[in-house]
This record gives C-alpha cells, structure tokens and sequence, in this order.
C-alpha cells in the first residue's frame, strides 16, 4: 500500500476480464472505503506478475513484480497506471523484492532467491547504466544505511 497524494493505493495481483495476468489497484481516501480502479499493469503473456510494489525514484514511479517474469519493473509518470509499458528485467531467479531503506541512489533490498527460497540482503544501484541488484556478502556494505 502506498500514499501519493490525498490517496492510498492498494496493488494485487488480478485476471482481466479476457484472461491475461496484471496487477491491479484500489484506491482510498480513508483506509475504510476502497473503490476498485482496475488493472493498471496488463501482462503481454499469459502469466500472473506477482508480488508488486511501487516505488518513487525521482519523478517516476516504478512497478515491481516477479511471478513467471525474472523480477521486473516498469516505469511512468503516475502512480496510477503503467499500461502499455514494457518489463525490463531487473535481475533473474528472485521471486519477491522489498525495499528496506533508500541513501540518494543506492536502495538496500530485501528479495528471495528462487533456488533457496529464503532472504538476501542486496542493494540496487539506480546511478548504474544498466541497474542490478548486488547481493551483499560482508555487514560493512549496509552500514550506508543504518543512519
């Protein structure tokens, strides 16, 4: 759940009416009442992108998701619809990505491998021409973001 503006939104995964996997959204001004907006990621396969959030970085928004893609993310200008977009794999084998804490262009992820399914710690870098998530093997490389 994330808040833009005077709004929450809420993203799930979801089927649209013709059967293609997507991630869709709820929207609430109070956290009681949730209208349904509708898909607002549709899949070019027939596959489910799964365990979405959203994140800002700078002017854009990016949807992340996993499912049957490697971990992806697409990119707009609104929090409210990527439709249309095209994935860009962010990196393969990892089935769910959290974003634990953000130092100017480096974040400090949480994600699952899908050979061990089980928690890493990683940092994406965002400066990078082609950004990937590095798994950190030594405590000294998250000490960017501890305070």
């Amino acid at each position: 759940m994330c808040r833009w503006g005077n709004e929450y939104s809420l993203y799930y995964t979801a089927v649209t009416k013709e059967g293609k996997g997507c991630i869709a959204r709820a929207s609430s001004k109070n956290l009681l009442d949730w209208t349904d907006q509708g898909p607002v990621f549709i899949s070019h396969k027939l596959i489910h992108p799964e365990s979405s959030n959203v994140q800002q970085l700078k002017s854009k928004y990016l949807l992340f998701f996993g499912g049957h893609y490697d971990w992806s993310y697409v990119v707009s200008d609104r929090p409210d619809s990527w439709l249309g977009c095209q994935p860009i794999s962010l990196h393969p084998n990892i089935t769910a990505m959290e974003v634990i804490a953000k130092n100017r262009s480096k974040w400090l992820v949480g994600f699952f491998k899908l050979e061990y399914y089980r928690l890493f710690l990683g940092v994406l870098n965002w400066a990078e021409k082609k950004p990937k998530i590095k798994e950190i093997e030594h405590a000294t490389e998250i000490e960017e973001f501890l305070n």
